[in-house]
């Protein structure tokens, strides 16, 4: 059986949220992710080729946006810290993945 016991299944179920600060700190990077897209958004973005001076505004800002909401899925997890790194290494890991097979092509 679990080693779980009722009482800590039931503090569980109470709070859910095992640290409300990174859910502050999650809806502030969304908020300023957010904010940064709709200030650039009559800005060129232009290609890799041409880049516009929108292109590294929005990318920060994407990668802000999902490193916020990383932060709040990883609050609702019993082992949040480490979920919370292992999201963030495989989003960059991806993007410069992804980033080198295009300068390839």
């Amino acid at each position: 059986m679990s080693d779980i016991t009722h009482e800590a299944l039931v503090q569980i179920r109470a709070n859910p949220i095992r640290a409300p600060q990174n859910v502050a700190g999650g809806l502030v990077l969304v908020a300023l992710a957010a904010l940064a897209l709709w200030l650039t958004r009559d800005l060129d973005q232009g290609t890799l080729n041409s880049m516009g001076p929108a292109m590294l505004p929005r990318w920060l800002a994407v990668a802000v946006g999902l490193s916020g909401l990383a932060l709040l899925a990883a609050t609702r997890t019993r082992r949040s810290k480490e979920k919370l790194w292992v999201m963030i290494h495989l989003l960059f890991a991806e993007g410069n993945h992804i980033s080198a097979q295009t300068e390839t092509s």
